[in-house]
């Protein structure tokens, strides 16, 4: 395949000058070429598709004017693939409500699976072009090692990147939302890194030194892991794994407190390693007769994967008397033992998966609409706002007044579509259901 890609590069390359001369200097120019050509040969090796390679290659282009003078020469979805990504393309990242505009409007508008990975991969090939930021945030996760600043250079495709601030908003409210949406979660974090880093960099290499010197005198998390370690017994792996940096920065905030250990467990969490996933249900029983617990943040990733099939269960659990240097709250996860090996990267046929999970319906023939949070729920096909209630919390029904649907207000039988976004709208006291709603189930 990829004599074949050369071999149609080549060939539209020499035609570009002809029909779109005034696109002719963006092809010709050396560096934004090398991208193009770069960008069209790694996502044809990551998903083996020649259409989202051509679409690579031509994305420098506006899709209409493909179109017009290509038409004949592509792969048939091609120019679907990049009307898609000029959709997710326009947003603002400087807009309050952009990343509601993305979940209730953009992300349900678009057609073709392959327009994600065409936008995410092109913007991370503008910030990250070697691959430095990609491979030392996966290093980072289990043994934190220095930056070295100088080895990174964002903006090798400077069209993208005119203002760094500007772009960085961009980055964090449109790309890393979209990334976390489709269940890239790698690529989310090193996206969040790199806002991060183009935004603020003195803070970024803070952030890093911090956690390097707990690394340096781990103590504190020698000790978390000693007491759990004690509770759950020597079967079971027990160990701290840190957050990425950017992670971190969102946690204290952007006025919080770099110093000071007793924000440690927004820093990181301690993972248990379970033969198997019945065995993290036990250990979970085992800490909460031991600890108390945050109800709230008790999260089973197990019996509900999420979009990247990652599957574990959060804790947070409370330490009763902590000494004064340390938080006063643990966060655990518990993994099962198949999981350890793709947490923190997993292969391209699941990326493939992950995204394509939110475009294909399920068998069965119901519906699939989200949370505004981006949570997906599975309804019956006809399903109505009182369905999506049930579906998310039972509880909610009694209470449930109407909602609203893609911003526009409905009732509680209101039937739902294939990607609507709802959202509950809840009383403080119960609510009559409406007449014949029995005749809805």
């Amino acid at each position: 395949m990829h004599r074949e890609l050369n071999r149609w590069i080549e060939k539209i390359f020499c035609q570009i000058p002809q029909v779109l001369a005034e696109y002719a200097p963006l092809y010709s120019n050396a560096v934004n070429l090398t991208h193009y050509r770069r960008l069209a040969m790694q996502l044809l090796d990551r998903f083996g598709d020649l259409a989202l390679a051509q679409a690579a290659f031509l994305h420098g282009l506006p899709s209409g004017s493909v179109f017009d003078f290509f038409g004949d020469r592509l792969q048939e979805p091609v120019v679907q693939i990049m009307e898609d990504r000029e959709l997710l393309a326009s947003l603002d990242g400087r807009d309050a409500d952009v990343a509601q505009q993305l979940v209730t409007d953009v992300i349900p508008a678009l057609r073709d699976w392959r327009s994600v990975p065409l936008f995410l991969f092109d913007k991370l090939d503008h910030l990250d072009w070697e691959g430095t930021l990609f491979n030392w945030t996966l290093r980072f996760y289990q043994s934190p090692v220095s930056f070295d600043r100088t080895l990174y250079q964002p903006m090798h495709y400077r069209c993208s990147i005119t203002d760094p601030i500007v772009f960085s908003a961009f980055c964090r409210s449109v790309l890393v939302k979209t990334a976390d949406y489709f269940g890239l979660w790698h690529e989310r974090n090193v996206l969040e890194n790199a806002a991060l880093l183009l935004s603020d960099s003195e803070r970024f290499q803070a952030l890093v030194d911090l956690v390097r010197e707990e690394v340096a005198t781990p103590t504190l998390t020698h000790l978390l892991c000693a007491e759990i370690q004690k509770v759950v017994g020597s079967g079971r792996r027990v160990g701290w794994e840190w957050r990425h940096i950017g992670a971190i920065d969102r946690e204290l905030g952007r006025d919080g407190n770099l110093h000071g250990s007793r924000a440690l467990h927004k820093w990181g969490y301690i993972a248990v390693m379970c033969p198997n996933a019945a065995d993290c249900y036990h250990v979970l029983g085992v800490l909460h007769r031991h600890f108390s617990h945050r109800p709230s943040q008790l999260h089973d990733y197990i019996g509900e994967c999420t979009n990247s099939g990652y599957r574990a269960i959060h804790t947070v659990l409370i330490v009763p008397r902590p000494p004064k240097s340390i938080s006063d709250v643990i966060p655990i996860r518990l993994i099962p033992e198949d999981q350890s090996g793709n947490r923190f990267l997993t292969s391209d046929k699941q990326k493939e998966a992950n995204v394509r999970r939110r475009f294909v319906p399920e068998a069965g023939g119901g519906v699939r609409v989200f949370t505004p949070d981006g949570r997906r729920v599975e309804l019956p096909m006809g399903g109505t706002v009182l369905h999506f209630a049930l579906t998310v919390h039972g509880s909610f029904v009694a209470y449930l007044r109407g909602a609203t649907v893609n911003r526009q207000p409905v009732s509680v039988l209101h039937p739902l579509d294939w990607g609507d976004v709802v959202w509950l709208d809840i009383s403080d006291t119960p609510q009559p259901l409406p007449i014949g709603w029995q005749d809805r189930f």
